[in-house]
């Protein structure tokens, strides 16, 4: 009689979390997903699929769908077949829906497959993917210089947690605050001297405390003194990007000098690259002087000059600091 009350307990708890599972996966499906074609729209089958000869489509196409409960963003992937090549030559993201304007290389005949996954970014193991046009700096697999154990060790930047302390660029130890991740989206990338992956946009830092970017000053202007979407550690949060004087800021060019984890680099090589639109961005909040090492190369980390001193270096209200050169 014990072992049949066991059992049956045990087969009830199974039974339960099974529930839970699927609902909580219903709850992260995308409803209603539609796709604009020929002037129509039509349902996408449960799942998220759809399949369409790809010489219906042109080189645009439309979906949309209804918001999911929990999510937060939405990945839309080009899901095959093998037998043709799907060139993107631009993705736009909006609120629940997609725009992809592409052009098709191979079998004219097959059916193109279109994928869309909804995104929980409540998640502290995979916060912040966001599906938009917002800008975050550093790809997958970029080492950032992270302080641990007295020791500073060198992190995958997709790996780096809120509450990790990572080494400033003169030396200080400065706290994660949050994290920013993007799709690659509108994003232009350069490669500094094949070592380096970047957005155009993101402030480099010269031994002489200058800041140099790739190419992007528009950008950095539309982005300071505005808010965007981080993850703060529990959620997601609005979090205003102060910024930097725009007269610190020039353009990179070859034989400029840039401050690096064991000294300094001299740019010699920078050239412009494209990434898959739909890989992730990641960028750092951190506190201090707001900057840290990605590939051992000094950058900003949502700089201010509300409380830190650029021309200094040191915090606004705060005694000089002690900093190795």
């Amino acid at each position: 009689m014990e072992s049949l009350n066991n059992f049956l307990v045990y087969y009830f708890i199974i039974t339960l979390i099974f529930i839970v599972k699927i609902e909580l996966e219903k709850s992260k499906a995308v409803k209603n997903l539609r796709i604009f074609y020929s002037g129509k729209y039509d349902p996408i089958p449960a799942g998220g699929f759809a399949t369409y000869p790809t010489s219906t489509l042109g080189t645009g196409i439309y979906l949309c769908w209804d918001p999911s409960p929990n999510a937060t963003s939405y990945s839309v992937e080009v899901d095959g077949p093998s037998s043709v090549t799907v060139t993107a030559s631009k993705i736009t993201f909006c609120e629940n829906a997609a725009f992809f304007d592409y052009s098709f290389e191979g079998d004219g005949n097959a059916k193109l497959r279109f994928k869309v996954r909804s995104i929980n970014n409540t998640s502290i193991s995979n916060p912040v993917i966001k599906a938009s046009e917002d800008s975050a700096c550093f790809p997958k697999g970029s080492k950032v210089s992270v302080f641990m154990n007295t020791q500073i060790v060198q992190t995958n930047i997709e790996d780096v947690h809120v509450g990790d302390y990572v080494i400033g660029a003169f030396g200080e130890v400065n706290q994660v605050l949050g994290l920013q991740r993007v799709l690659v989206g509108k994003n232009k990338l350069y490669n500094i001297n094949n070592v380096h992956i970047t957005t155009d946009h993101h402030p480099h830092i010269t031994p002489s405390r200058t800041f140099l970017v790739c190419n992007g000053l528009q950008t950095v202007k539309e982005l300071y003194e505005n808010a965007h979407e981080i993850y703060d550690g529990k959620t997601m949060i609005q979090k205003n990007l102060d910024g930097l004087s725009l007269d610190r800021i020039s353009i990179m060019k070859n034989g400029d000098i840039l401050k690096t984890l064991g000294g300094s680099s001299v740019v010699f090589d920078l050239k412009e690259i494209e990434m898959d639109l739909e890989d992730t961005l990641y960028n750092l909040v951190v506190s201090g002087s707001h900057t840290y090492y990605v590939d051992e190369f000094a950058v900003t980390g949502w700089p201010s000059e509300k409380d830190f001193d650029y021309d200094n270096w040191v915090r606004l209200g705060k005694e000089k600091e002690i900093k190795q050169t």
